[in-house]
């Protein structure tokens, strides 16, 4: 990394605060100086139940310069839904009385839930609606740069198979982080 021109403090504060914090992230990159004299502004940050959001949380909370600049703290209620648990297992839970319902829901669950390729029909069918919304909402704004982007992740989608296992694996972090309560605790 080259060495920056010898510039005040000041006048790095003062060129920082009219920079956008993707420009004053480029311009730490350029050189050692610039990166220990220009910080990023945070001023919000997110926590939810899933671990790398929790791990962000604590590294900003741990970090000196940047705990000073939090304002605002967001807590994102959202949570991915849908009963990820596999058709046996849901069978076996079901014959053991676990999931207190009516013999006929249960049967009407299970075999609504079953699919050769392993992802449940629930999934696939909430998969092809947001494909359909997307594919919608992309013919109001077809030149703009996000809506470009959001074209190329439907051409180079994941498989259902695949999205369902990172999908299963992301709703078992989420649990896990609940039943352990660690977004309270961060």
């Amino acid at each position: 990394m080259p060495a920056a021109p010898p510039l005040p403090l000041e006048l790095c504060f003062f060129v920082a605060q009219y920079l956008r914090n993707s420009d004053v992230k480029s311009l730490r990159l350029v050189c050692k100086d610039f990166w220990g004299k220009f910080h990023l502004r945070l001023d919000r940050v997110f926590l939810s139940a899933n671990p790398l959001n929790i791990e962000v949380f604590r590294s900003i909370a741990d970090h000196d310069t940047f705990r000073r600049g939090i304002v605002e703290i967001i807590w994102d209620d959202a949570r991915l839904g849908g009963d990820v648990r596999s058709n046996e297992q849901r069978e076996l839970e079901d014959n053991l009385g676990y999931y207190l319902s009516s013999d006929d829901d249960d049967a009407a669950e299970m075999e609504a839930a079953r699919s050769i390729d392993g992802a449940p029909r629930w999934y696939k069918i909430l998969c092809r609606q947001s494909i359909a919304d997307l594919n919608r909402r992309s013919r109001i704004g077809r030149n703009r740069p996000a809506t470009q982007a959001r074209l190329r992740q439907l051409v180079e989608k994941l498989p259902s198979t695949e999205s369902w296992k990172y999908y299963k694996h992301l709703w078992e972090q989420q649990q896990q982080a609940l039943d352990h309560g660690a977004d309270a605790e961060a």
